[in-house]
């Protein structure tokens, strides 16, 4: 079945504008996300700076002191930090349960020994909660031992999903909306041309000399009426020369 060309142009339109959306709403959780994980990380930069120039070794319980005091403003009961030696077993911990396990894979905990600062996101503890973590070797008085700093990214990711369910509720409002309005835009352009049919159509052989009115709108549908009243004027011409 042949669809109205007024169909045609709302989908159309509604279709691009979909697309248009789907895309804009991407890059909106994509950037958001990405915003978020990057505050969370200048966070973890300071808490590890804060931790590695307050520790001294001189006593147990120091580092979870330093560390108690460092990860308050984190989200409570789900940010820790640990102290690793460099064959991965765990010295001291604070926080979160999670830091009783090293935090780091042994290659992530070669690369921080080796004084590279690791930033990676896992999933930790028994229900496989997503943690945004840093690592960073303590110094020089410490060698081989490493800072491992993390917080849980569930409000991250809480923010985000809620931000989708937004996007998902006010993106098939926002198209139906576009749909009616595209499906009024294009019957009032076309309604020229249905009114142009209509007359032409009753135009028979006993009224030739009636012509479609020309809309002033200096546009393409007054060229198409202009060139159905010469195409009627010819035809009017035709047929009085055959009846003479």
């Amino acid at each position: 079945m042949k669809l109205p060309i007024r169909l045609r142009l709302t989908m159309a339109y509604v279709g691009l504008l979909a697309l248009l959306l789907a895309g804009f709403s991407t890059f909106l959780l994509i950037r958001l996300r990405a915003d978020l994980v990057a505050g969370i990380d200048r966070s973890l930069d300071v808490r590890v700076a804060q931790i590695a120039l307050g520790f001294r070794g001189h006593g147990e319980g120091e580092f979870r002191d330093i560390s108690d005091l460092s990860l308050r403003g984190l989200p409570r009961g789900e940010s820790a930090a640990q102290l690793l030696a460099s064959d991965g077993s765990v010295l001291e911990t604070s926080g979160d349960a999670v830091a009783g396990s090293a935090l780091l894979t042994p290659q992530q905990l070669d690369e921080a020994v080796r004084g590279i600062r690791v930033r990676t996101t896992t999933e930790l503890g028994s229900d496989h909660e997503p943690f945004r973590l840093l690592a960073s070797p303590l110094g020089a008085s410490h060698p081989g031992e490493v800072i491992v700093v993390g917080t849980s990214l569930e409000d991250v990711n809480g923010s985000v999903h809620h931000l989708l369910v937004l996007l998902l509720v006010a993106g098939p409002v926002a198209l139906a909306g576009a749909a009616a309005g595209g499906w009024l835009m294009a019957r009032r352009a076309l309604a020229p041309v249905s009114r142009m049919t209509r007359e032409a159509a009753a135009i028979g052989p006993r009224a030739l000399g009636e012509r479609v009115r020309v809309p002033p709108t200096q546009d393409e549908l007054e060229d198409l009426a202009s060139t159905l009243n010469s195409m009627l004027d010819r035809i009017e011409r035709a047929v009085s020369d055959q009846r003479r």
